[in-house]
């Protein structure tokens, strides 16, 4: 289960880092359960399940991360940077693409039981979570 290792030597400041990038990557804040400010999402972090009008959505661990800081913060705009460091860490060596892929296909499957995707792209700067609108 690691998903992260420190080579010899390392600074305590470097192992402190990591921790909390760790905990910032499995800790969705409360256990409480979550709501959109319409009410039509559901998020219950100790169960790990989304449900959006009466529907359990199937999300990959990845995808209920992204629903649970959209929903957590909504109309706040995440660049596609600030998105893969809150999933994937600081050190995420991959390809912001990454993130688009990720937003497609929860749009998806909001899609399957809305008319609303929810996700708003905000063109040159990123995505926010946006009750109000229709996309």
């Amino acid at each position: 289960g690691a998903d992260d290792y420190i080579t010899k030597p390392f600074s305590p400041k470097e192992l402190v880092a990591r921790v909390k990038a760790v905990l910032r990557r499995t800790d969705y804040g409360s256990h409480e359960i979550v709501f959109s400010s319409d009410g039509s999402i559901q998020l219950d972090p100790r169960k790990h399940l989304a449900v959006l009008n009466n529907h359990i959505l199937p999300l990959t661990p990845t995808e209920y991360k992204l629903l649970h800081l959209f929903v957590s913060n909504s109309e706040r705009v995440f660049t596609r940077t600030e998105l893969s460091e809150r999933l994937f860490g600081w050190d995420y060596q991959g390809y912001e693409e990454t993130i688009y892929v990720h937003v497609k296909n929860l749009r998806q499957k909001i899609r399957k039981h809305s008319p609303i995707s929810y996700i708003t792209t905000v063109y040159g700067v990123g995505y926010r979570w946006d009750d109000d609108h229709a996309n």
